[in-house]
């Protein structure tokens, strides 16, 4: 079960913190991604949803008992599969850290996540210290604050497998 780390990186203009509302460990937020099939490469069409507010037990043939976020039967080869959100792996990107940053740990058990699109839920805390909440639907966020120019611009995510 190989463990996958969503990597963003992003250029920002008087942004000093920039993260999912709460933190990396934000129970609230969705992380919606496209997933490919190990076995068999079918991708999905439409994008999943998970959160780690929201998970499940599942009973396995052996008989012992499973947490997941996500639980998924692929259509053609009927392979089950799983993905689990692991805390304590996400760091918030900075004014001096932000390209490359991990900011969620998924462990994958059948099913890869492939494409990651961004949302709402983020919160960036200015230069001045000011909080803002961002969404990132469109992929990049502007906007001009107290006459400070705000940009978070040249969004990237990926998913990278660690070891």
């Amino acid at each position: 079960m190989p463990n996958i780390m969503l990597v963003v990186s992003a250029e920002m203009r008087n942004i000093a913190l920039f993260q999912p509302r709460a933190s990396s460990n934000d129970t609230t937020i969705n992380y919606f991604f496209q997933v490919v099939c190990e076995q068999c490469g079918w991708v999905s069409l439409k994008e999943v949803c998970v959160s780690l507010g929201s998970g499940l037990y599942y009973l396995s043939f052996c008989y012992f008992l499973r947490y997941f976020h996500l639980y998924f039967v692929v259509n053609g080869c009927d392979r089950q599969g799983f993905i689990l959100l692991i805390q304590g792996h996400g760091n918030p990107l900075s004014k001096h850290h932000c390209r490359k940053v991990g900011l969620m740990m998924f462990n994958c058990d059948g099913l890869i996540p492939i494409t990651y699109l961004f949302n709402d839920g983020w919160l960036a805390v200015m230069t001045s210290g000011q909080e803002v909440h961002v969404d990132l639907v469109g992929r990049e966020y502007k906007n001009v604050i107290d006459g400070e120019e705000v940009r978070i611009t040249n969004l990237e995510a990926k998913f990278v497998p660690r070891g």
